[in-house]
């Protein structure tokens, strides 16, 4: 699901979308995915208890609440986050459109 961000470990994890993703998974993501956890990302979303569904709503100001004070790592992560909230999306409308040009 996660194609252009997916981490080394469990395929299965990145089979799922991102909205099934648990917390676990989450902090699998921040450690091996593209932010390969330098400033503590994991510990923040374990305490914090951010599942996949929690991930896509990230906010600045939800961030900032969770402990990431460096900016620059707030940005990083934001778009991150818009990168695998557009691959769901992508995804959802290709499942919904799946078969429609094959109905006459």
């Amino acid at each position: 699901m996660a194609e252009a961000s997916q981490p080394v470990g469990d395929e299965e994890v990145w089979e799922k979308p991102v909205s099934e993703w648990t917390v676990q998974d989450v902090c699998l993501w921040l450690q091996y995915g593209p932010l390969q956890d330098g400033a503590g990302l994991v510990q923040a979303a374990y305490t914090h208890s951010i599942s996949g569904r929690a991930l896509l709503r990230l906010t600045d100001s939800l961030l900032k609440r969770m402990g990431i004070y460096q900016e620059k790592l707030r940005r990083l992560i934001l778009v991150e986050v818009l990168e695998l909230r557009l691959q769901q999306e992508l995804h959802q409308l290709l499942h919904i459109t799946d078969g429609f040009g094959d109905q006459r």
